[in-house]
Parts: structure tokens; C-alpha cells; sequence
């Protein structure tokens, strides 16, 4: 008699097979969404401006 197989341990293999597959076939807007994420992060002064208000001045760089 073979051995029973777990479900845990097949259903997150599964799942891990399914998202790799999902980022295989959606690469282009997985990529595209992942840049324009990163631009929002290093986009400083959007986030003095909507801190300090619109008049802020931001001088990245300098103390």
C-alpha cells in the first residue's frame, strides 16, 4: 500500500506551482505595475507636498 500523500504540504506546493505560472503569464503587468510602484517610493517630493501642503519646497540632497 503506498503511503497516503499530506494536504498541507501538497496544497501549498500547488499553490506555489500556480502563483509561478500566474507570474509567468502576467510578466509584462506584474512589471509595469512593480516600476511604477517603485516611482511612487523614490518620488520624495510628492510626500513633502502632501505632508507640508502644495507652497513646501523640496531640496533633496541638501541638509
Amino acid at each position: 500500500m503506498p503511503p497516503r500523500l499530506q494536504p498541507v504540504p501538497v496544497t501549498v506546493s500547488a499553490l506555489v506551482l500556480g502563483a509561478t505560472v500566474a507570474l509567468t503569464a502576467f510578466a509584462g503587468p506584474v512589471r509595469r505595475e512593480m516600476g511604477l510602484t517603485a516611482a511612487q517610493i523614490l518620488d520624495t517630493g510628492a510626500y513633502v507636498r502632501a505632508v507640508l501642503g502644495p507652497e513646501a519646497s523640496v531640496a533633496v540632497g541638501r541638509p
